[in-house]
């Protein structure tokens, strides 16, 4: 089964540019190592004012209005490090934090293209489907509330 194809489709987000999300957590979050965690992210708008920023996860906040923040989650990225025997790794902060950010802020990111939630949600079992579907509902009922 094609999980992709099988997902109802029309509920677009628009693109984020995830170095300009980096620099906005980092400067929100007040640490020069924070990199948005996740891969893209998109904002989503749903009935009324309510928004959100979702990642590929499918993962999001709703914020309540246009004056109340949504979450980004973010990670530190640690410089590269050099074992006793000259090996190199990466080290990795797998906690992620979580900053609020504005409407205005997240507008200051927005790319101009946009995707559909099927296809930016990425496939990874039933729970990250279910993640989709709300996201969809959420911006699919702005839409049947305008006709």
């Amino acid at each position: 089964m094609d999980r992709y194809a099988s997902r109802p489709k029309g509920a677009m987000g628009s693109l984020l540019d995830v170095d300009k999300l980096g620099s906005l957590v980092r400067r929100l979050s007040g640490d020069d190592r924070a990199v948005a965690c996740f891969g893209r992210y998109v904002v989503v708008y749903g009935k009324g004012q309510k928004w959100a920023v979702v990642n590929t996860e499918g993962v999001g906040v709703e914020a309540a209005d246009y004056d109340s923040p949504s979450v980004v989650w973010w990670r530190v990225e640690y410089e590269p490090e050099t074992d006793e025997n000259g090996r190199t790794f990466q080290r990795m902060d797998m906690a992620a934090k979580e900053v609020n950010v504005s409407i205005n802020d997240i507008h200051e990111c927005v790319t101009g293209e946009s995707i559909d939630l099927a296809d930016h949600v990425r496939i990874f079992g039933d729970r990250l489907d279910v993640n989709h579907d709300d996201w969809w509902w959420f911006v699919k009922a702005e839409e049947m509330a305008e006709v």
